[in-house]
C-alpha cells in the first residue's frame, strides 16, 4: 500500500462501526470509491477494512482538530526516579 491521500497516517484514531478501540492508522490506498486501510490494534495486530470517501473526510478533519502525542514509556520513568533521588 502507499500513502497517495491525506489520511493521518501514524495517528492513533478511532473508527466506530469498524473497530470498538482506537489503533494507529499504518497505511492506505484508494479503492474504488473509498481506502483500504491497515490498522494496528492495541495488541499489535494488524487489521484490514474498507471505508468510504466519506468516512475519511470524517477521519481526516477528527485529526486535524486533535493529534494525540504518546510519551515514551521511559521518559515518565525517568522524571519519577528524578523525583525519587
Amino acid at each position: 500500500m502507499n500513502n497517495d491521500n491525506a489520511l493521518p497516517i501514524g495517528q492513533k484514531v478511532f473508527f466506530p462501526g469498524h473497530f470498538d478501540v482506537p489503533g494507529i492508522l499504518e497505511d492506505s490506498r484508494m479503492l474504488g470509491g473509498g481506502y483500504e486501510c491497515l490498522f494496528r490494534l492495541p495488541d499489535g495486530t494488524f487489521e484490514e477494512a474498507a471505508i468510504s470517501l466519506e468516512e475519511a473526510t470524517t477521519l481526516t478533519k477528527s485529526s486535524e482538530a486533535s493529534v494525540t502525542v504518546a510519551q515514551p514509556a521511559d521518559a515518565v520513568l525517568k522524571s519519577s526516579q528524578k523525583e525519587k533521588g
